[in-house]
C-alpha cells in the first residue's frame, strides 16, 4: 500500500468514526424525549416515550413532522436517501448545540 492509499484509508476510518459517535450521540439524546413513532399514512407507533422517529422519501412532509409537532432537526443519511428526523429533548441541549442540530449543520441538509 502507497503512502497516499493509506492516507485516504486513514482519512476514511476517521470520518467513519466522527461520524458514528455523531449518531450515536444523537440517538442517546433523542431516548429524552416523549414522543412516537410515526408511519408514512398517518399511523402511529407508541415507543413508551424513549425514542421517536418519522422516515419518508418526503422532506416537506418529514419537515412539517419534525419541526411543527416535535420541535426536532431534520438530517439527511445520503447513502440510503432517506429524509430522517430524531428528535431531541430542548431542555438539554440548546437547539444551536444539540448534536442533532450539528450533525444537520455539518453533515446534512436540513429544510
Amino acid at each position: 500500500m502507497s503512502q497516499s492509499q493509506a492516507l485516504v484509508a486513514h482519512f476514511s476510518v476517521e470520518k467513519m468514526n466522527i461520524l458514528t459517535a455523531v449518531l450515536l450521540l444523537a440517538l442517546v439524546v433523542s431516548a429524552q424525549a416523549q414522543c412516537s413513532l410515526q408511519f408514512v399514512g398517518g399511523r402511529t407507533i407508541p415507543t413508551g416515550g424513549l425514542i421517536g422517529a418519522y422516515f419518508t422519501m418526503d422532506p416537506n412532509a418529514c419537515a412539517q413532522i419534525c419541526f411543527a409537532k416535535w420541535n426536532c432537526a431534520l438530517f439527511e443519511i445520503n447513502p440510503f436517501r432517506v429524509q430522517s428526523c430524531i428528535t431531541y429533548s430542548s431542555g438539554i441541549f440548546p437547539r444551536a448545540l444539540s448534536p442533532v442540530a450539528y450533525m444537520v449543520n455539518r453533515y446534512g441538509s436540513c429544510v
